[in-house]
């Protein structure tokens, strides 16, 4: 990604910085499977927004109908925030009404939109792994076997097996 105000005012040395899955994992916590799907969700939002050009941070609004882990990770990966920072309009996350099981990706400068239509929560397998293993820790193990079998298939599926992607509101 491009970050031009990280190198303006001295955080980085140049404005390409690298987000990497790791470091979305140690912003999130333990729900990499949350974290995984959404990783993949703006890489996939991005090759169709930018095509061979970065994207840059805090420019990106996103509506997402994942309130959990998923809207966490695109919040840190886009720089998408609302009602704090210093250029609150520069990048927006917004939640948007779970039963429309999309997420919006729009550059705000400008205007192209690409819309992930998802074919699955990954909340919905991994939570109640996850409620299993905590009354019961001997159920650990399972639940991170489980949870890297569901990592790898969100960081390397075919895209189509995870979202349709709808590019109708594509422009500029």
């Amino acid at each position: 990604m491009r970050s031009p105000n990280s190198a303006l005012f001295g955080i980085t040395s140049d404005e390409i910085i690298e987000i990497t899955y790791a470091e979305v994992i140690k912003f999130h916590g333990y729900c990499a499977g949350g974290a995984a799907f959404a990783f993949r969700m703006a890489q996939e939002a991005f090759k169709v927004l930018y095509r061979d050009q970065l994207p840059v941070r805090h420019d990106i609004k996103v509506q997402t109908s994942h309130h959990c882990c998923q809207a966490a990770a695109l919040a840190y990966i886009t720089g998408a925030r609302s009602d704090f920072g210093a250029f609150r309009s520069r990048g927006d996350l917004v939640l948007i009404p779970e039963e429309e099981k999309k997420t919006v990706f729009t550059d705000k400068p400008r205007g192209r939109t690409v819309i992930l239509k998802m074919h699955l929560n990954p909340h919905d397998t991994i939570e109640p792994l996850f409620k299993r293993a905590m009354k019961d820790p001997e159920f650990a193990p399972q639940v991170h076997k489980a949870l890297n079998e569901k990592i790898n298939e969100y960081l390397m599926a075919p895209a189509e097996n995870l979202f349709a992607i709808d590019t109708t509101e594509l422009h500029g």
